[in-house]
């Protein structure tokens, strides 16, 4: 806040909008939990997905745990579990795919192994995703 009161001490003349917007932004940035900003720069773990492999009329899909057991088995630990779908459209009729995905947290420095496995970085879904309440099976 000193430097607020630089500016309106200072002998340059600023104009009230200036000072006013500074303020406000000043503000707005203290509202930001520092957990928050730290945790943006610090985060070490990586949301993948996976299709459920869900066929309409045929095939209800793997279940999450069959998913997150194509990780374990390749040595990935999965510290989060999530069932979900994309915003990516698919046509209505028996045989189409759909789209559900199974999402979990892992370890950043896995993700190459993920994506040998068939995983894909959650941030390359082109309209992100929705969590939703995995069915029981």
């Amino acid at each position: 806040m000193s430097v607020v009161f630089q500016l309106l001490s200072s002998p340059k003349c600023y104009s009230k909008h200036v000072v006013l917007f500074f303020c406000f932004s000043l503000l707005v940035l203290s509202g930001c939990s520092e957990d928050t900003v730290i945790k943006f720069y610090e985060e070490d773990e990586v949301l993948v997905y996976i299709s459920t492999g869900e066929i309409q009329c045929q095939f209800e899909g793997h279940s999450i745990e069959v998913s997150k057991g194509y990780l374990i088995g390749g040595g990935i630990q999965v510290n989060e579990e999530y069932c979900g779908y994309t915003s990516q459209q698919y046509i209505t009729v028996c045989g189409a795919g759909t789209s559900d995905i199974h999402v979990f947290e892992i370890d950043k420095q896995h993700l190459n192994k993920a994506e040998n496995l068939g995983f894909s970085a959650v941030n390359n879904l082109e309209g992100g995703w929705q969590q939703a309440e995995c069915p029981e099976q």
